[in-house]
């Protein structure tokens, strides 16, 4: 795989506009123990790259066959930082983006920024905020405690990212 580095404007010019709906109440975090119920449901327009877009431009190698997403976000829990891995087939379809921007804008801190990975198979689960690097490995037996993710990490969580 080549290393490509680019800053987020260079990201932003891959792709004209790419655009994904939801609505601001569907986007409680799972972190969120209450919800507010009353929460307008307002709709949301995301900007983003492809994610297959980037990994046409980065060539992965051959035996690459996951992509891990590591994250500026310490947890306060464990003090590492926030990481979540799709494996290579799920993370070329068509709805996985990494969002730069909402709703014309860009993307704010509290929604991720600088860019989250939208992975609309599975919502509200491997939605990483706040992504600094992609990284394709051939194993994840090497990353964090080896389990595919943060919270497969701390508590065990059952790691589901396609296959």
């Amino acid at each position: 795989m080549r290393r490509l580095l680019c800053d987020l404007a260079h990201a932003c010019a891959w792709v004209s506009a790419y655009l994904v709906a939801g609505n601001e109440a569907d986007r409680a975090d799972v972190t969120d123990p209450m919800p507010d119920p009353n929460r307008q449901r307002v709709p949301i327009v995301d900007l983003g790259v492809p994610l297959a877009r980037v990994l046409v431009l980065a060539g992965p190698r051959p035996d690459a066959r996951y992509l891990v997403f590591h994250c500026l976000d310490k947890i306060n829990i464990d003090g590492n930082n926030y990481y979540e891995s799709l494996d290579l087939f799920d993370a070329f379809h068509p709805q996985m983006i990494l969002a730069y921007g909402m709703n014309g804008k860009p993307l704010p801190i509290g929604h991720g920024a600088p860019l989250r990975l939208r992975v609309e198979l599975q919502i509200g689960y491997k939605n990483a905020k706040y992504v600094d690097r992609i990284e394709l490995v051939d194993r994840l037996d090497a990353i964090g405690k080896g389990r595919g993710g943060w919270w497969e990490d701390f508590d065990r969580a059952v790691w589901y990212a396609g296959q």
